[in-house]
């Protein structure tokens, strides 16, 4: 028994005819994946901003009460 890196690759021959037919299909599905990977980079991008906002003004309050406190 052989290990799985050890198997040769099984490839499928296409003819010309079905390559240029599902070559659009697979263009278009990776358009797609990078549109949904840079869509969530935006998102995680905007929490982290947010998140260093909302913890920047928690800082600032705490600082002010310290301050008022004195």
């Amino acid at each position: 028994m052989a290990w799985p890196w050890q198997q040769a690759r099984c490839r499928i021959a296409l003819d010309p005819e079905t390559t240029r037919l599902l070559w659009p299909l697979v263009a278009a599905e990776l358009a797609h994946r990078r549109r949904r990977q840079r869509q969530r980079r935006v998102l995680l991008a905007a929490a982290g901003l947010l998140l260093l906002m909302v913890l920047s003004l928690a800082a600032w309050q705490a600082f002010s009460i310290t301050l008022g406190g004195l």
